[in-house]
């Protein structure tokens, strides 16, 4: 069986294209947030939280043990946390059904990418060889 990373949109399965799309969801949820900027929602927040995601991504993507195992539960937490949300309202046909089901999609993609990075951690199963 051919693998996610040897097909035409390999690309995208590959950890460093996790982090990025994860960074990149950051960004793209501060600047919706500074569009329409609340009281129970403040824009810093999602600064600091852009600043913290990039961070982690950087050290992830070199390799650092901790930063890794944070991201990972992370991209996880947060993808699950999304497919929980968008999974119900998209079977009781609540709202737009092509943005549940988005995030029924990027949910998915960003668990499997927390578990992927997961994978391949510093010391992981992927990173030890055995001579085999």
């Amino acid at each position: 069986m051919p693998s996610l990373q040897s097909a035409r949109f390999g690309f995208l399965f590959r950890p460093a294209a996790f982090i990025i799309g994860f960074v990149l969801l950051a960004v793209l949820n501060t600047l919706l947030a500074a569009a329409t900027p609340t009281e129970n929602d403040p824009v810093s927040i999602r600064l600091v939280s852009v600043f913290v995601y990039s961070v982690l991504g950087w050290f992830t993507y070199k390799r650092s043990r901790v930063c890794t195992w944070v991201l990972c539960c992370l991209m996880i937490l947060n993808g699950l946390s999304t497919m929980t949300v968008a999974f119900p309202a998209l079977l009781a046909n609540q709202g737009n059904s092509g943005m549940q089901l988005a995030n029924l999609v990027a949910g998915g993609y960003f668990f499997y990418g927390g578990v992927v990075l997961f994978l391949n951690r510093p010391g992981g199963p992927a990173a030890t060889t055995d001579g085999e």
